[in-house]
């Protein structure tokens, strides 16, 4: 080396030119002269990169992100991570992987490891240290950004279950709610049972309800976000129907004749058919008269088709009559006799039906005998 240098000096200059003078021996002897340009670095003097620091939120468990790079370095170095931001990252050799385990549903308590709505970027701190000494020659915070996902709804519920039989055609019967933990994004809620429809979260009724027909009815709502693809919740439901007591639909009679028996202590008059949607209904029959008793009634199962398509199930309830004090067949005139009928049902509906009684005095081979009388509630 011709030139005297020190690259250990603090001089200033950090580039030296050099003569290198190369003497061979022997017969051939030459000299060979060759000039160089040095270049000094200060040792943490590199290039220190990441080759990716993006992530996907819900990533697994040993997910590579990226991997460390030092560019115009000097020595080897070794990376540590420093701060790995509470275990969620680790290092193997200089390629960086997430660490911590995905768990399925994890939004429902906050607890995912990487969550892009709660923590979109995350910073972790590596030390860059010389392999042979081992000295840290530089602290490198990086940060990791965490990529949003469109995440799958989920707590699909329904604020009612519960509806009335009665309840009226458009009316709110539920609302609807689902959670996601997208920013910015709506839900849009779907069924394919045509009992119902669904507007914006309302669960509106379509259909008329029966109790009689049907007690519950399962429907499947679907909860749809708007994120690109879109995901879904889907949960199937069931809707209770609860019985309502209706009024009575019609009561009839026929003009009731009757032939006096002499001595008849009791007679069966007549009938009276009260039709009613509700199925086992009890009735309580008062009279203006106090000689006239209802007997446990006679009962059919009936359908009919109301005006809208529905068919309804009900009962015809053919409620026998009796006279208790009978004219004793000692006055051959005939009369006819005006009797007013309160009926009540379980549920306090109350209809008011008259009807007449023709009483002959003259016995007929069509006598009605004595009857045995069975009672029912009467008020």
């Amino acid at each position: 080396v011709r030139d005297d240098v020190n690259f250990s000096s603090s001089n200033s200059s950090l580039t030296f030119n050099v003569s290198v003078l190369v003497t061979t021996t022997g017969e051939d002897s030459r000299i060979v002269e060759k000039y160089l340009t040095v270049y000094v670095k200060e040792k943490n003097d590199f290039n220190f990169i990441l080759s990716n620091n993006k992530i996907m939120e819900n990533s697994h468990e040993n997910t590579s992100i990226g991997n460390f790079i030092v560019e115009d370095g000097v020595d080897n170095y070794t990376i540590i991570l420093i701060d790995n931001a509470n275990e969620r990252f680790k290092l193997n050799e200089t390629n960086l992987l997430t660490a911590k385990k995905y768990v399925e549903h994890c939004h429902l308590n906050q607890t995912c490891p990487l969550n892009h709505e709660i923590e979109s970027i995350i910073n972790i701190t590596v030390a860059v240290n010389n392999q042979i000494t081992n000295e840290t020659l530089r602290f490198v915070t990086v940060p990791i950004e965490i990529e949003d996902e469109n995440e799958t709804p989920y707590n699909l519920t329904l604020s009612n279950v519960v509806v009335p039989e009665n309840t009226t055609i458009n009316s709110t019967i539920s609302i609807l709610n689902a959670i996601d933990v997208d920013f910015n994004q709506t839900l849009t809620y779907t069924t394919t049972n045509p009992i119902f429809t669904i507007v914006d979260n309302r669960l509106i009724l379509k259909q008329k309800l029966n109790y009689d027909k049907r007690q519950f009815i399962p429907i499947i709502i679907r909860a749809t976000d708007s994120g690109q693809p879109p995901t879904f919740i889907e949960n199937l439901f069931i809707i209770n129907i609860t019985d309502v007591n209706q009024p009575p639909i019609n009561v009839t009679s026929n003009l009731m004749t009757v032939y006096i028996s002499q001595n008849a202590t009791s007679l069966v008059v007549g009938q009276l058919c009260i039709i009613d949607p509700d199925v086992n209904e009890n009735f309580t029959i008062t009279f203006d008269k106090p000689n006239y008793q209802a007997l446990s009634p006679a009962k059919n199962s009936y359908s009919i088709i109301t005006d809208d398509g529905l068919e309804l199930m009900g009962q015809i309830y053919n409620v026998s009559i009796a006279d208790l004090n009978p004219p004793n067949g000692q006055n051959e005139t005939n009369y006819f006799v005006n009797v007013t009928a309160n009926i009540t049902d379980a549920g306090g509906h109350s209809v008011i039906h008259e009807f007449y009684i023709n009483y002959i005095s003259r016995p007929r081979r069509n006598l009605i005998g004595v009857s045995t009388i069975q009672k029912i509630v009467t008020g």
